[in-house]
């Protein structure tokens, strides 16, 4: 679980990009004594150089009692890399950036998991690189342009039989998914499902976090279990009133204790209640987003941007 401590404070003279050597300061704690050790003891930490324009926000950890490994950089005077320190004193602090404290990253018109970036302002009918499609189906399109994707689909013979379309990749390690789903429905005859993914490729099951009806007048999370139907949801879909909660997060704070949280904002979370135990039921290794059609029109279409959607180690 990722950490934050009160008045941890340390300086430290390390050069370049690897780990930081770190000393003790009078009358602030010390990073191991108030974090632990350890790579599972993930902290927010910051560096500033005392003379120098050099600066760096992150996620790390204290391999022992003086050594903090920088893990992941999430802000920096580099471009947002890590950055090549110059000789001289260095401020090591512990403290969450502002962009993760309302809720995740700044945001842009971009999708990023692990690789290539997804650009929706782009027209193309071309599937994402680096996406492929799960079911398919027949009739089943994909195009973006104006800055949102689309999918357009038939739904399937029964009615609330769902049968998912789903657009996945493969995706980094994490602890923690923060994102930003926003949809609409571009047919005026309709409803379905539509959200993020996140999908076990060995099971075929998965969670959806998104919106619902032809109006989107509530978003939900679902947990999906079929692998040939692609539907038969679990303990969901979860309905969560409006106004629209676009703003999500999943925290995995062990193997088997996960939170998800939603927002209208990126600043209030409110925790999302779904029996959401990936030991017994799914891990995830492919993220994307999808579209259940139902009890409408011979095609239905949602289209929806994605903000951010980005993996903290």
């Amino acid at each position: 679980m990722r950490n934050v401590a009160n008045f941890v404070y340390e300086t430290s003279t390390t050069t370049g990009t690897s780990d930081f050597t770190v000393a003790a300061v009078a009358g602030w704690q010390r990073f191991s004594d108030a974090l632990g050790t350890g790579s599972s003891a993930l902290f927010h930490y910051s560096i500033r150089h005392d003379s120098a324009t050099e600066w760096e926000v992150g996620f790390g950890y204290m391999s022992d009692a003086n050594t903090l490994v920088r893990s992941a950089v999430f802000k920096s005077s580099n471009s947002d890399a890590l950055v090549d320190f110059a000789a001289g004193d260095k401020d090591v602090r512990c403290g969450p950036s502002i962009e993760w404290l309302r809720g995740g990253m700044a945001e842009a018109s971009v999708l990023s998991g692990g690789g290539d970036d997804l650009e929706f302002a782009e027209d193309t009918a071309s599937v994402p690189s680096g996406y492929s499609w799960v079911n398919q189906a027949a009739g089943t399109t994909w195009k973006q342009e104006n800055g949102w994707g689309c999918i357009t689909a038939a739904p399937p013979d029964a009615i609330n039989a769902h049968n998912w379309r789903m657009l996945v990749r493969s995706v980094p390690t994490f602890s923690e998914i923060h994102a930003r789903f926003i949809p609409v429905w571009q047919s005026a005859i309709g409803s379905g499902y539509c959200g993020l993914v996140f999908r076990d490729s060995a099971t075929g099951k998965f969670s959806q976090f998104g919106g619902a009806s032809a109006t989107v007048n509530y978003y939900t999370a679902g947990n999906w279990t079929n692998p040939t139907t692609f539907g038969g949801w679990v303990t969901g879909p979860a309905s969560i009133l409006s106004p629209g909660y676009e703003y999500w997060r999943i925290v995995v704070n062990s193997s088997t204790d996960w939170d998800i949280l939603t927002s209208p904002n990126g600043v209030g979370w409110v925790p999302v209640t779904l029996a959401f135990n990936p030991t017994t039921w799914q891990s995830i290794d492919q993220v994307g987003f999808g579209f259940a059609p139902e009890n409408g029109a011979a095609l239905e279409q949602v289209a929806f941007t994605i903000r951010y959607l980005r993996f903290i180690p």
